[in-house]
């Protein structure tokens, strides 16, 4: 994985590395799916649809992230808690620009609504326009 991520470079605090070596999985993950099936792939449209799935896999993780997030606040977790400082680090880029603009409803914090709406529509969106253009 070093020798990954000293020829591909990080790029603005995004890991392409780890983006790289997740897209590849997922190229063989379709290849052996496919070869079980008795077809074989355009080296294209496998591509396109590991690009399809990776964009897919990366909305869902921070989906169902901000849903644990948003759940373990209401039993307020251990701070040093590993799973809690990750699920903090993935979600509270998302949240924190929600909840400066979004005031407080009777103490409630809704900005793991908002998140959600907002990225099941990024990705239908971005999604439907890769298979429009695809």
């Amino acid at each position: 994985m070093l020798l990954s991520r000293s020829l591909i470079p990080s790029v603005r605090g995004v890991d392409l590395a780890t983006l790289v070596l997740v897209l590849l999985l997922i190229v063989i993950k379709l290849s052996l799916l496919l070869a079980l099936s008795g077809v074989t792939p355009a080296p294209v449209a496998l591509l396109v649809q590991s690009l399809y799935d990776l964009i897919s896999l990366v909305f869902n993780i921070f989906f169902y992230a901000i849903i644990v997030q948003a759940i373990l606040s209401w039993v307020n977790p251990d701070p040093r808690n590993p799973v809690s400082g990750l699920l903090s680090s993935l979600t509270q880029p998302i949240l924190r620009p929600i909840r400066s603009r979004l005031p407080l409803m009777g103490g409630l914090d809704l900005s793991p609504v908002v998140a959600l709406i907002g990225l099941t529509f990024i990705k239908l969106t971005l999604l439907s326009i890769f298979q429009s253009l695809f």
